[in-house]
């Protein structure tokens, strides 16, 4: 048999050409560049955790909230860019991380487009989902923490979405409310997010004061904010970050931005037990609210950080013990448990060095996770759950 031949025309063999590697090469390493100045930018420009006016706006509707689109790279505030040398010139921008003081990990900052430190959510909701809405007040925002340490989203992954129904968790505690910006915030809000039960948050002290001394919205500017003297955080957001990176745009405008003023404590019996009787037709308005939106109330009162603001007032003997019996006169309105025993417990065995983030006045880590479990808990054992929901066996 002949051989067969190849109608191709023969290879030519010889050294490569390195123009093409040389070009991929090039490409590649340009890439690489713009690559680390996304991941760079999308870390956000920093703000103060508690420079408000970086981080409200006014809102004619509920008073104040969270800027909404907002994302900036949230730090304590005792990080200054005075010690490390950082430009001066930065405005805040759109992209945020939480860093605590002591800690090496960096938590995601998003505000969605109704002002809340969370995620978009649809309406309506899904069929299989239930919805906890969580109010309160800056003390459990979860700014300092990862998103999936906050109390909403623990309560959230609590739930065992196999044998059960899913259960989501909405983050809206707003830095400054107080009970009566909560009533009017789910009074407005409340319906879009149809939730089944709301979970409120009772701080003693801030929301006694707030009674006699309601928290105020004061107009401030960006320009007093302390955004351009914080450290650049780390931390990877998604890309909507990157336009503010390059505009170094301000996330606020002088004509909303907003400082909250607040009252002080009350310090006299007379004050205080006037107060509690407003707190309680407060609390009682709010679960009417609540039960008009097809919704069930759970109350939980909770520690204040640092710790020394409430030992404070319950140092003095001429002062009634507001914080252990409040949940006992709450109760009349909605079931109700107090934090303040597992806190104190916690940080007589383990010292609570998550209970508070340094430098702030917000909940840490092991806050969130005893809340988390506490609202289970008081959710359980007073029959709130709708039929289906399942706890899971998780921590």
């Amino acid at each position: 048999m002949g051989r067969e031949t190849s109608n191709q025309p023969p290879r030519l063999h010889g050294v490569p050409q390195r123009g093409p590697r040389m070009l991929l090469g090039l490409i590649g390493l340009v890439a690489a560049l713009l690559l680390g100045r996304g991941i760079f930018g999308l870390e956000g420009r920093a703000v103060c955790a508690d420079d408000e006016a970086a981080l409200l706006v006014a809102n004619d509707a509920i008073g104040w909230s969270f800027a909404p689109g907002l994302t900036a790279s949230v730090r304590p505030c005792d990080l200054r860019a005075s010690d490390v040398g950082v430009r001066k010139d930065w405005a805040p921008g759109l992209n945020a991380s939480v860093r605590p003081c002591d800690r090496g990990f960096a938590a995601p900052l998003q505000i969605n487009a109704e002002g809340l430190a969370d995620q978009a959510w649809p309406s309506p909701p899904r069929s299989d989902e239930v919805r906890v809405l969580v109010l309160g007040n800056e003390t459990a925002d979860g700014l300092t923490v990862a998103r999936q340490d906050r109390l909403s989203t623990r309560i959230a992954l609590l739930a065992d979405r196999t044998l059960g129904l899913r259960v989501a968790g909405i983050n809206a505690t707003i830095p400054g409310y107080s009970t009566a910006e909560e009533r009017r915030w789910l009074d407005v809000l409340g319906p879009r997010f149809s939730p089944a039960i709301v979970v409120l948050l009772v701080d003693a002290e801030r929301d006694l004061a707030a009674m006699l001394w309601p928290p105020r919205p004061k107009a401030a500017t960006t320009a007093d904010t302390d955004a351009d003297d914080i450290a650049p955080a780390s931390g990877l957001l998604d890309l909507a970050g990157l336009g503010g990176l390059i505009s170094e745009a301000p996330i606020l405008d002088d004509a909303t931005a907003v400082r909250i003023e607040r009252g002080a404590p009350l310090l006299d019996p007379a004050d205080r037990t006037k107060a509690l009787g407003l707190l309680v037709a407060e609390v009682r308005q709010l679960d009417e609210t609540a039960q008009a939106q097809g919704a069930k109330l759970a109350i939980l009162i909770v520690p204040p950080c640092p710790r020394q603001i409430a030992d404070t007032a319950a140092s003095d003997e001429s002062l009634p013990e507001i914080e252990p019996g409040l949940c006992k006169v709450l109760e009349a309105v909605a079931p109700c448990t107090n934090l303040a025993p597992a806190f104190e417990d916690l940080a007589a065995a383990a010292g609570g060095d998550e209970l508070c983030t340094p430098a702030t006045n917000r909940w840490g880590r092991d806050a969130h996770f005893l809340a988390s479990h506490a609202v289970w808990d008081l959710l359980i054992s007073a029959g709130l759950w709708p039929e289906g929901v399942v706890r899971g066996h998780r921590l």
